[in-house]
């Protein structure tokens, strides 16, 4: 899949984003967020408009090109207890939090598919034709 036009424009503000520790992300999602929001309000009002014929609109292709910045972690900068506590409510240990520049999604397939089964402790290991269903939300992500 080509890369839509919004997607292209997302990778190139994060791209632009300094490449260190703790940087601010909101410069390069917050347009994005407007666009989700505008595209949420024409689903709701308008579903005949033009933007919403594109199956991908508001999608980027995470295995497309110029998306590296997009396959790492961004870790907050957590100098205290404090700190931890504001911006987490069920913060995790140390050892267990990912450390920025770390992958942030499974290598390969076959990852992807080891850790979907402990997450979904298998109910849907049954299921041999995966045409037609998604998977979405935080347990893809994870």
């Amino acid at each position: 899949m080509a890369q839509t036009a919004e997607a292209q424009a997302f990778l190139r503000r994060l791209g632009e984003l300094p490449d260190n520790s703790g940087v601010d992300l909101g410069p390069a999602i917050t347009p994005s967020l407007q666009d989700e929001a505008e595209l949420r309000r024409l689903f709701a009002t308008d579903r005949e408009n033009a933007r919403l014929k594109d199956p991908y609109v508001g999608l980027v292709d995470v295995f497309g090109q110029n998306t590296e910045r997009i396959k790492k972690i961004h870790a907050r900068t957590i100098n205290d207890d404090d700190d931890l506590h504001k911006h987490y409510v069920m913060p995790l240990d140390e050892e267990a939090r990912r450390k920025d520049g770390e992958m942030s999604m499974a290598p390969s397939m076959e990852e992807f598919k080891a850790r979907w089964a402990i997450f979904s402790e298998g109910a849907l290991s049954q299921l041999t034709n995966w045409d037609n269903v998604v998977a979405a939300g935080g347990g893809v992500l994870a």
